[in-house]
Parts: C-alpha cells; structure tokens; sequence
C-alpha cells in the first residue's frame, strides 16, 4: 500500500460508492449522500497531505499539488466524456444531444454543478434519464477545492504565522455559513441550487478540513511537548500509536455516526426539506465521527470493519467505478439492449465492471503514476479537453426560435410539429414522446418546465417545502408560449397541468392561500386555461389537454377538482380541434392508482412516473394524436 493511506478509509470509499450506486439503480432513497461521505474524506485528506508538506519544507508547492491531482483525475474524466461524445454523435436523439453536449463542454472546465443549476437539469427532473453525464457536478465541487483551497491555506498559514488554529476555526465557521446558506436558498430557490452550488455543498468538504486541521494542531502540540520529536502524519500515528489514541468515547461516536448514516441513508430523498435544514450538516458530522475512530482508535469495531479486504478493493477503484457506473445504467436500457428484468441486471452489472477495471488499470494507474510533469502534461490533458468541447460546441443543435435554453427540440422528418407545455410532467411527456416517435415523424417541441403551473400565483405552499414566492421563470409562460406559437405554428399542442397547480396559492400575496376546490380558484384557473388553450390553439393547433392522476385517493380530493376543471374547459371551448386526454384513466379508477403493473413501479420516488410507465403514457398519447390528427 502506498505511503501514508489508510485501509480502512479505503473501505470508507467503498461504502460510499456502495451507497451512490444503490441510489442510481432505485434501492436506495438517500444513497446519493456517499458523495457527501467522499466530501468529507477529500477535505480531510487534502489537508493533511498539505499540512504535512508544510510542516516538512516550509511551503506549499501549488505546481506539484496541482500536478497530482490533474494526474489523478483529469485522464478517466477525458476518456469518459470522449465515450459520451461519441454515443452522443450515433445513438442521443436531439434532444438528448443538447444536454449531453452542455455537460461534456461544462465538464472540460469542471463546471458540471453549475451547469445544472443554470440549465435546471437536477436529480428528480427528465435531465435523469438524459444526460449520461449528470453525475459528474460532484466531481467539478471537488475539483474547484482542489484549485481554491491551496490558495486559501497558504494565505492563513502565513498570515496566521503557522498556526493550524487559525484554520480550525475558519474551516468551522466556514462550514456552518454553507449549511445555513444552503437551507436559506432550498427556501427561497428551490433543491436544484441548493443540492448542486458549491457554496452551499462545500460544508462537509470544510468539515473534513477541519478534522484534518485539528489532529495535525493535537499532533504538533504533543510533539512539541515532547523536546520537538519529528511528528508523524496522520497514517504513521493510527499505526504506531493505537493504544495512546484509542477513546471510548471515540468508538461510541463512530458507532452513533454509522446508526445516523444508516437512517439518513435509509429515509431521505434528494428534495426533502430536513435535508437542507440540518440534514447535510448531520450527515457530515457523522462521517466526521468515523473518520476520527479510523485514525484514533484503529482497532474499534468500526475501524476493523471497514479495513474489511473487500471493501478496500473497492473504495481504491471508486472514482473508476462512479465515473462508469451512471451512464451505462442510463444507455444499457431495454430499449437498446433488448432485455429486461435480472438479464438487464446482469448485463449492466458486467458492463460496469469491466469498464471500472479498464479505467483503473488502463487509464488511472499508468498516468497517475507517470512522470508526465509542466508543458508535456499540460499538452497532454489540453488538446483532447479543446477537441472535446470544441465537439460539444460545434455539434449543439440550433435551439428553436424565441425557446431560449428552457426547450428541447426534436427534429422529425414529417414536419409535425408538437409543442408539449406545463410542469415537470410535460417535460417528461415531451422527451418520452421523442423516444417513442421511432419513426421521428414529429418534431417534439418541448417546453415543460418542473415547479410551473399556470395560475400565477405571487405566493405557493407544499408540505415539501412550506409557503414560497413563485418563481419568476414560471411567470413568463404567456410571452414564452406565446412567441413560440407564433414563430413555429405548430400542428398540435398538448397542455399537461394540474399536478403542481393543485397546491394552495396565495393569487394576491396578501397571504390568503385557496385550494383547487375552492369557488375562488375555479373562477381563477377557469379564466387561465381558457387563455392558455386559446393562445396554443391561436394559429389552427389542435390542443389536447390531459387529465392528471389521483394523488389523495379519496372523494372530493384536489385531483378530483382539477380534473373537473380540465374536463370543464375543454367542454367550454367545444371545438374540434380541442380535445381531452384522459391520463387519470390510464392511471387510476376510483381513486385507486396501482403502484406496480405487470410487476413493474409505476411510479418513481420523486412521484413522476417511472421511464417504463412514461414509456406507455407517451405511447398511448402518441396514438391519440395521429389518430385525432390522421396521422399516418
């Protein structure tokens, strides 16, 4: 093992990757905070590392730092959107493609986080199940700490004179105005920042700092007090030393860490309010906890756990293994592999080890460990970076006029055009329609945007997240449609809401919130889907409105009233080329919406239908409008 690694951080890794993986195939709610868990062990050994070289040559060379972790990191990642351009440019659809190419360019200059922030392309939105490139907006977090954070630690070293205090106390303060900040925009901006802004995830890497920080300052006192004896690092002490170290009190801290993993791990998903309102800071404390039984008491039951050989093995091949692991889930599906069930289970499982082991030993090892050094490495990682982003770049489709970045567009050989609008459930609809129009005789123009009703409402409230302001991109669905309608004319229109506009709203934000079965919201939602169905259906589009399902599963529920004013509407406009798409029909009866079909969710964990449901939905409404069209 090389100097100064841990084996049972190793096998820290390995769980951490363990529960991230889990949570991409659907059996772990909250496996997604083993990025967190990679968080904190990347703060804390970053740091030690430099402090070590600090206290070793009175410096810190940023050359070589940044020459390691380049070598370290950069290669895989190159390789891995080389691949993803590549599938971009023979299988993506249009759609597809634009997100995919935004990422790769955002990668290049590991921008990926903001990239979704700016883009709205989040863990619970359709950018899930196109982008086999979203989970990369961890990677561009640590990688801005990695540039920043050397910079940062020199200033207070030599402004501090050398005094790790000084660190401790900052990386602490620092780290509690991140889980603050981070609960303070959840509110105002909704899980998309939050979950992805660096400055509102970069606590638990801070914690980790600050763990490092303190052994180092502990380390340095009793070296000091012992007639200057040379300090050990981090690693040399946990081998050395056990029994000096070793705390009760420690073990009992790891051991309440690992029962809070299990239950955050187990319980929260990645929209959940308490998540950002203490959740994180939680979930970081607790991995702060076993990190410091893996170093003071190595001989726990924790520590003796996780150096588990298997475990290691894993946790050494983890960066390999994330960053394969997601895009083959998203592109070995049934639709391009031709199985399903355990068989589909099993060629993925395969694919993914064998991708993980040719990237470790192929691509991470032989660089990392390489003497590539200055202009050569440079060289190296600079011109496939440029031609990669010059291929994201260059091959972006033209968005359609007016859309701005909001739509995604399809381009179909049979001049159809199908203009989708609403929520978070018409943009599903939208980019499921241009999966299963395999004869691309329509050109899907999809402009749902997730969190997006039409009531305009100045104020909302969800049990989620309490009463907010509505956001203001969803204020423009007037000018947005509008424009779109008049410069692309499109054949047919299909308005999928109800689902988030059945929430209460406060209309006047003077604080009084009515619900969808109040008189004072019929009158109101009955006057904007009239202008809404006008204005799609202004320049001869047929409109379709759908129903939405049943969410409550009782009589009188809000789906019931919706529904009502989604039948009420189209029957008010009695026109041919107005018609009513019964999804509630498709999906329940009498208040009952089975969970499984066939053995198969019907639902995901964020309450969107799963991708084999919206498979069947889009068909099903695909039919509908080339039957109500004459579509051949």
């Amino acid at each position: 093992m090389a100097p100064g690694r841990i084996a049972a951080l190793d096998g820290l890794r390995g769980i951490a990757i363990l529960g991230v993986v889990a949570f991409h195939v659907g059996v772990l709610r909250g496996g997604f905070l083993g990025v967190d868990l990679f968080f904190v062990l990347s703060g804390f050994l970053i740091t030690n590392i430099l402090l070590h070289e600090h206290r070793n040559t009175g410096t810190i060379s940023l050359q070589q730092f940044w020459t390691r972790r380049a070598r370290r990191l950069v290669p895989a990642v190159l390789v891995l959107v080389g691949a993803a351009q590549l599938w971009a440019r023979t299988k993506a659809t249009t759609s597809e493609l634009a997100v995919v190419n935004g990422q790769s360019a955002a990668a290049m200059a590991y921008g990926s986080n903001w990239f979704n922030v700016l883009f709205d392309v989040g863990y619970w939105d359709v950018g899930l199940a196109t982008s086999p490139l979203n989970h990369l907006w961890s990677l561009a977090i640590e990688e801005q700490f990695y540039i920043l954070f050397p910079l940062f630690l020199l200033v207070i070293l030599v402004s501090a004179k050398g005094k790790v205090q000084t660190l401790v106390l900052l990386s602490l303060g620092l780290a509690v105005a991140s889980f603050v900040l981070s609960s303070f925009i959840f509110t105002r901006l909704g899980d998309n920042r939050a979950y992805f802004g660096t400055d509102t995830r970069v606590g638990a890497i801070l914690l980790g700092v600050a763990l490092s920080a303190c052994l180092f300052w502990r380390d340095e006192s009793r070296s000091n007090s012992r007639a200057q004896r040379p300090a050990k690092n981090v690693a040399a002490l946990s081998e050395t030393a056990p029994n000096t170290f070793f705390s009760p009190t420690v073990s009992i801290a790891a051991g309440v860490g690992v029962l809070t993993i299990v239950a955050l791990w187990n319980t929260v998903a990645t929209t959940t309010p308490l998540l950002y309102q203490g959740g994180f800071a939680l979930h970081a404390i607790a991995s702060v906890s076993i990190i410091l039984a893996i170093v003071m008491a190595p001989q726990a039951m924790v520590s003796r756990g996780l150096a588990w050989p298997p475990l290691v093995w894993l946790g050494e091949r983890s960066y390999s293994l994330y960053l394969w692991h997601w895009p083959l889930i998203v592109v070995l599906t049934p639709a391009t592999t031709g199985f399903h069930g355990a068989w589909l289970g099993t060629l993925v499982a395969l694919a993914i080890a064998f991708a993980t082991l040719v990237s470790y030993e192929l691509v991470e090892l032989p660089i990392r460990y390489s003497k590539l050094q200055g202009a050569r490495l440079v060289t190296s990682f600079a011109v496939p970076a440029v031609v990669l982003t010059a291929s994201a770049l260059l091959f972006q489709p033209a968005p359609p006029p007016q859309f701005g970045t909001d739509a995604l567009v399809t381009a179909g050989r049979g001049g159809i055009h199908v203009m989708v609008v609403g929520d978070s459930w018409a943009r599903n609809l939208g980019v499921a329609l241009a999966a299963v129009d395999s004869a691309h005789r329509m050109s899907i123009l999809n402009m749902g945007k997730g969190g997006c009703g039409i009531t305009d409402a100045k104020r909302q409230r969800t049990p989620e997240k309490g009463e907010f302001e509505t956001d203001p991109d969803c204020l423009q669905w007037h000018r947005t449609w509008s424009t779109t309608v008049e410069s692309v004319r499109p054949e047919a229109a299909i308005l999928s809401v109800g689902m988030w506009d059945q929430a209460p709203q406060d209309f006047d934000g003077d604080g009084t919130f009515v619900g969808a079965c109040t008189p004072q919201f019929a009158e109101r939602y009955a006057r904007q889907l009239d202008t809404a169905i006008a204005m799609l259906g202004r320049r001869g589009a047929s409109v379709f409105v759908m129903t939405i399902r049943d969410n409550d599963a009782r009589d009188g529920s809000s789906p019931d009233c919706m529904n009502a004013w989604l039948r009420a509407a189209v029957t008010r406009h009695q026109a041919p080329g107005v018609q009513l798409l019964d999804q509630y029909a498709q999906l329940c009866t009498n208040h009952r919406c089975p969970a499984f079909v066939d053995g198969q969710a019907v639902y995901d964990g964020t309450g969107h239908l799963s991708a084999r449901a919206q498979q069947r939905i889009a068909t099903w409404v695909l039919n509908s409008v080339n039957a109500a069209m004459s579509v051949p």
